[in-house]
């Protein structure tokens, strides 16, 4: 399911496992992604939330993030501050994710991947990749 949210919360999370016939446990994968369309000069981010392991079955949950809630205007010509991707989930969420070590995936195959860390994201920028 797509949507377009602020935070990710867990309720929801667990309802949409549910509706598949999973539960929270199975969260195994969080890819975040940013893409500039280089045609619009727009941007757009999206996480995606996999289960029980199994990538071919896609994501159990995608959201999409309005840039606006990320960013300032000087930002985004740096990209997403990775101190602040923590933020995208509310706080029972965030524990459940640092608790399981969850891998989080940025922009996964492309020059601007990079993994991130929920306990501890660092300093510096995600850029977008560009399409």
């Amino acid at each position: 399911m797509s949507t377009l949210r602020k935070i990710i919360e867990y309720q929801n999370v667990i309802e949409e496992f549910e509706d598949i016939q999973e539960n929270i446990n199975d969260l195994s994968l969080i890819k975040l992604t940013l893409i500039k369309d280089s045609h619009f000069n727009s941007y757009d981010f999206s996480v995606e939330i996999f289960g029980d392991g199994d990538q071919g079955l896609g994501p159990v949950l995608e959201i999409q993030f309005d840039l606006d809630d990320l960013l300032t205007e000087e930002a985004l010509f740096q990209g997403i501050a990775k101190k602040k991707i923590p933020s995208l989930f509310c706080p029972q969420l965030l524990e459940m994710l640092i608790k399981k070590n969850i891998r989080v995936e940025f922009n996964c195959e492309d020059e601007t991947e990079d993994l991130i860390s929920l306990a501890n994201p660092g300093n510096g920028f995600l850029q977008a990749m560009i399409r």
